[in-house]
């Protein structure tokens, strides 16, 4: 799962700022139900987008983006660490 794939959809969907004016949309977002590690099947959902109506007039290739964040391996992977430190 490529974090930075996700955020940038996430700013180009309104929900993130380029400049200081720019109006966040606090309805966008990106809940994940897969995380590195996790099994998934063929057409099993991993994520839901929260984004406006207009989303692809805002943003064309959105789903396009959204679907190559996730690199799916045969292979199985090791689950990452979730928290790193805390604080």
């Amino acid at each position: 799962i490529d974090a930075f794939k996700l955020g940038t959809i996430v700013q180009r969907l309104g929900g993130g700022r380029l400049k200081p004016t720019d109006t966040l949309d606090l309805s966008v977002g990106i809940r994940l139900l897969k995380h590195v590690g996790d099994s998934i099947q063929q057409n099993e959902p991993w994520a839901i987008l929260y984004a406006p109506a207009d989303a692809s007039k805002r943003y064309p290739k959105f789903l396009e983006d959204l679907n190559a964040s996730l690199l799916v391996s045969s292979t199985p992977v090791k689950p990452l660490q979730r928290v790193y430190k805390i604080y």
